[in-house]
């Protein structure tokens, strides 16, 4: 069972607008796991990290549906990134299609749209037969994301400068954030997802044509891998686009 009865729907309070909700949870493992499974929906789209490791390769999860109707959530073995003593799992969610900060088609007036929201369980087996649940209430706490701003089809805004490296110790310290709240379903039927998965399947080198303009000398589903250096909130801006003009 995936236990989603107990689990909750949870979301962040203070969210700016546009902003990528970051969720903590730390829990402690103090005997041998025979197996853990994660039951997992983020809406719109949701990244998932136990102890700093990325829980599938999988991307832009969760997949889009009628969300009043149908609900696709997403299972996960993740017996090997758990370890004993303190753990920590985390929850970034993106806007998605299910409440797109930019009004086209109407889909703001869809009565399933609103701000972005958890629904999670993880099912850990040990050896001796006993049974644990971590699930998503009220106990998780909203953590300042680094992206500020995310988009479909307009982008994203990333802030390095925000990022916490010591958001996955067992020294971090939740004293002063706010916890998540319970809020509504989005009204759909809870299914398992058993499409196949997006994932990165190749890297392509571009040919550089001018020295702001790069050639990928094709039509991609993708984004930029870069490496760069340079005081602390320098803007880097990078343009997709079909013409190189």
């Amino acid at each position: 069972m995936n236990n989603f009865n107990a689990a909750k729907w949870i979301a962040t309070s203070k969210k700016e607008d546009g902003a990528a909700p970051l969720m903590r949870k730390s829990f402690t493992v103090n005997k041998s796991v025979f197996k853990a499974m994660l039951y997992v929906c983020g809406l719109g789209h949701g990244i998932y990290r136990i102890n700093g490791k990325n829980v599938t390769e999988d991307v832009l999860l969760t997949p889009v549906t009628k969300y009043d109707s149908t609900v696709l959530y997403n299972t996960y073995d993740v017996t090997d990134l758990l370890k004993q003593g303190t753990n920590v799992i985390t929850a970034m969610l993106g806007n998605g299609w299910y409440c797109t900060t930019y009004p086209r088609w109407d889909v703001y007036r869809a009565p399933w749209f609103h701000h972005p929201k958890l629904l999670l369980c993880l099912k850990i087996e040990y050896i001796d037969n006993t049974v644990e649940y971590i699930n998503s209430d009220s106990s998780w706490k909203a953590v300042k994301s680094p992206i500020v701003y995310n988009e479909t089809r307009r982008g994203e805004i990333y802030d390095a400068r925000l990022e916490i490296k010591e958001l996955y110790d067992e020294s971090f310290d939740t004293s002063t954030l706010e916890n998540t709240f319970v809020c509504r379903s989005p009204g759909g039927i809870l299914k398992e997802a058993k499409l196949p998965p997006i994932r990165v399947t190749k890297e392509i080198i571009p040919e550089k044509i001018s020295e702001n303009i790069y050639d990928l000398k094709q039509n991609i589903s993708g984004w930029v891998k870069i490496k760069v250096q340079g005081k602390a909130g320098t803007e880097i801006t990078f343009r997709y686009a079909e013409l190189l003009n």
